[in-house]
């Protein structure tokens, strides 16, 4: 759904997330989300002209971890978690000086949560996605 270019994809793909949370939580097992389907979903947003899709990332990070720390394995971050959301953070170039630097903050402590985690590791495409945040998102030398 996420390259698929539909308005919205990203947030359709959040909704049967949700909705596959809510019938595994009924006792469904067999539709239980996993880290697969979550970076999916964060791609998606990465992917998307959602205003404010680097918060939702985040969002859906910060549930993968608080799962995850409950004994939740199955949607544990990896880093192509944290490495989609350094992306949808770098992919938030428009909107005012705020937005920018909420955006900078979200793929900075990305950046820093992978780099501190205990089970996954940085990789060269985390630089990469990193360098494009600071590219996209910093101030001009002529705007400082």
């Amino acid at each position: 759904m996420g390259k698929s270019g539909l308005p919205r994809a990203a947030e359709k793909a959040e909704q049967i997330l949700d909705e596959m949370e809510y019938i595994s939580s009924c006792g469904s097992k067999d539709l239980a989300p996993n880290t697969i389907l979550y970076n999916a979903v964060i791609d998606a947003y990465a992917r998307s002209t959602t205003i404010g899709k680097c918060n939702r990332a985040e969002l859906l990070l910060e549930r993968m971890i608080e799962e995850s720390n409950n004994g939740n394995m199955a949607i544990r971050p990896d880093t192509i978690t944290f490495n989609s959301v350094i992306n949808a953070a770098a992919r938030s170039s428009f909107g005012d000086y705020d937005v920018r630097k909420e955006a900078y903050m979200i793929g900075l402590n990305a950046f820093k949560s992978l780099h501190r985690s205990d089970y996954c590791q940085p990789s060269s495409i985390t630089y990469v996605l990193f360098l494009r945040v600071l590219e996209n998102l910093m101030e001009s030398e002529e705007s400082r």
